[in-house]
């Protein structure tokens, strides 16, 4: 675990960072965590509009057919979304 102190505008802030993994240093844990956002929006969004959750198969080679397909999908969504809109109007993907 990490705790994190920082100071601005006379407050004292803190923010904590932790993973599951006790190998990795401080350093590592503060640059692996900006990234794991995008990875959980991706998940959420598989699961609520693509039916991540949704596949009754049982066999390893139809689940990762499904896995890969789901989050293809949002993947190009995602793209054509960003392709569409003018720059100056782009807008977070919803």
């Amino acid at each position: 675990m990490v705790l994190l102190y920082t100071k601005t505008k006379g407050k004292w802030k803190h923010k904590i960072y932790f993973s599951t993994d006790l190998s990795l240093s401080h350093a590592m844990i503060l640059k692996y965590y900006p990234a794991s956002f995008p990875i959980a929006f991706l998940y959420r969004d598989g699961k609520q509009h693509t039916g991540l959750n949704d596949s009754q198969t049982r066999s390893v080679n139809k689940l990762n057919f499904h896995f890969n397909t789901s989050l293809t999908a949002i993947h190009i969504a995602k793209t054509q979304h960003w392709v569409q809109d003018h720059k100056e109007q782009k807008k977070y993907f919803q």
